[in-house]
């Protein structure tokens, strides 16, 4: 940050980026490059998700649905476009939760499984730092309660998971602590200690944890919120007892849930971001869930008129900005972007937003065959991506800083020559707030 060193994070997502980045330089710019590392980590989120949910659900293909929760929770929506520390820390979560609950299996490999939980452990410490590293050795240890991981081969598969998490957890560190001292220090110590027990006093105190739980709640619909339902659901036809003994992986992932939800609350600071590694194994467990058909029937139809509103008030938005009518119906938007910002016409980004309306409408005419839940999902599909293409470069205008910059340079004093340097700008001990 400005002069200072900045060492919240591991380094693994700007690795991946920069070198994404470089791949594609003969193609890209070097920014839009870079993002292509975020489809990669996400994709691998979606492949494990997905043959997870396959897997202990019993279905013969692929399962779709389970990535699409966890995709189209609202704590995902946004934060999984950015190219941020905490996109790798998803993947490796649901690389190891993959791993570790297909271990409740005799038929799959032990060595395999071991080298998968530990590779997508060290991923995630090697994006983020200690928190789903932690939460995972935490599960890991209960998961004895379970009949079905009181094995040899359970220990076997976490000795093998030991092994292969070592390069992660080690290398980076021990470079980063032959390289500076302090700022190893600043790292382990303020970056990931600090900010769970409040003393670094980093990115803002918390105010009251039932405000956290609820916002917890919120994030994670509509996936937490279908899985407890299955929950609820399977206990009243079973019971406890021949939950943990007829569905181990069902309960392990209910142990990684539980687990992090209380470190969450434990911690001094709370972040909605934070609870983004949770979707994976909550995507999972909600896959499983069967909706009444008038459950499902209202929800399709709500989403039906939501998606689609939106997605007309979109298109109309963006006709007014193209046509320098911005500031007519706009209400409170202009206080989040410039009512004075007039579109450039882009024919294949409208293209691109015609084919989405079109996919939308076939999504609607197929309604039943989806199930209200694939429709939501394919109706917010359509809302985000005629956002990201018809308005994009409204919404880049407003975060750039090319506005008060340009309003500092007309508030400078001219150079005048043989003086030094007009410097105003502040770049010592500048932090992260």
């Amino acid at each position: 940050m400005a002069a200072d060193p900045f060492v919240e994070k591991p380094p693994l997502m700007y690795w991946s980026g920069a070198l994404a980045a470089r791949l594609a330089s003969g193609v890209l710019p070097i920014f839009p490059g870079a993002q292509i590392a975020v489809l990669a980590w996400m994709l691998l989120a979606c492949a494990c998700v997905g043959r997870l949910a396959q897997e202990m659900h019993g279905k013969v293909s692929f399962d779709w649905l389970a990535p699409m929760l966890m995709l189209g929770s609202l704590g995902a929506i946004e934060p999984v476009h950015k190219l941020t520390a905490d996109v790798p820390q998803l993947a490796g979560a649901a690389l190891a939760l993959a791993a570790l609950a297909r271990l409740a299996r005799v038929e799959n490999r032990v060595r395999l499984l071991g080298l998968l939980l530990g590779t997508g452990a060290g991923i995630a410490f090697l994006s983020k730092g200690l928190l789903v590293v932690g939460v995972l050795s935490l599960t890991c240890l209960a998961a004895l309660m379970l009949p079905a991981y009181r094995t040899r081969r359970y220990a076997a598969a976490l000795a093998c998971a030991v092994l292969a998490a070592l390069p992660w957890v080690v290398i980076w560190p021990a470079l980063l602590w032959h390289t500076s001292h302090p700022l190893f220090i600043e790292w382990l110590w303020n970056n990931n200690f600090g900010r769970f027990f409040g003393f670094a006093h980093l990115g803002g105190e918390r105010k009251a944890r039932l405000e956290d739980l609820a916002g917890l709640i919120v994030v994670t619909f509509p996936a937490g919120w279908l899985a407890v339902a299955a929950l609820i659901a399977t206990l009243r036809a079973e019971g406890w007892r021949r939950y943990g003994s007829g569905h181990p992986e069902f309960a392990l992932l209910w142990c990684y849930v539980l687990l992090f939800v209380a470190t969450l609350l434990i911690s001094s600071v709370y972040r909605d971001v934070y609870a983004l590694p949770i979707l994976p194994a909550l995507a999972v467990l909600g896959a499983g869930v069967l909706l009444p058909s008038r459950i499902g029937k209202t929800c399709g139809t709500l989403a039906i008129v939501l998606m689609s509103t939106l997605g007309v008030f979109l298109w109309v938005r963006w006709g007014l900005q193209l046509t320098g009518y911005g500031r007519v119906a706009a209400g409170p938007i202009g206080t989040w972007l410039p009512l004075d910002y007039q579109l450039a016409f882009s024919p294949w980004l409208v293209l691109v937003a015609l084919l989405l309306s079109a996919l939308w409408i076939a999504a609607i005419a197929l309604r039943r065959e989806l199930g209200a839940l694939t429709l939501g999902f394919a109706g917010l599909t359509f809302v985000w991506g005629t956002l990201t293409t018809l308005l994009l470069p409204w919404i880049n205008e407003a975060r750039s800083y090319r506005t008060p910059f340009a309003e500092l340079r007309e508030a400078l004093p001219r150079p005048t020559p043989g003086r030094a340097p007009y410097s105003c700008v502040g770049s010592y001990g500048v932090g992260d707030f």
